[in-house]
């Protein structure tokens, strides 16, 4: 028998959102770029990329799996609260340290995206 090994889903990472129609947006995720659900991104709302560790202005959660690594695709992303995301299904950065990590958190705090172990 096969063994299929499903990736994460869309919103899986929320533990709680209040509304749909509250907390998420629509974005254009640029090219060159593949987006899990949970990602940390960043950027305009016309233009998000995967956030990079030392950076903590205008970050987003994204709510689906996007693949725009071939051309720019739209998507959906969580920009403000209230909502609760687990932090064991958030993809922080590449290379993101344990404050850094910290530091992405109060970021998303600011905004109303609490995240919880």
């Amino acid at each position: 028998m096969t063994t299929y090994t499903e990736g994460a889903l869309d919103g899986e990472f929320l533990a709680f959102e209040v509304h749909p129609e509250i907390c998420r947006e629509q974005t254009t995720f640029s090219s060159g770029n593949s987006i899990v659900a949970g990602q940390i991104v960043k950027g305009a709302l016309g233009t998000t990329v995967p956030a990079v560790a030392a950076d903590t202005t205008g970050l987003y959660l994204s709510f689906q799996n996007t693949d725009a690594s071939a051309a720019a695709k739209k998507g959906a992303v969580i920009v403000r609260g209230p909502c609760v995301a687990t932090r064991s299904m958030i993809t922080y950065p590449a290379g993101s340290t344990a404050p850094q990590k910290a530091a992405h958190d109060a970021a998303l705090a600011a905004v109303g995206i609490i995240v919880r172990s």
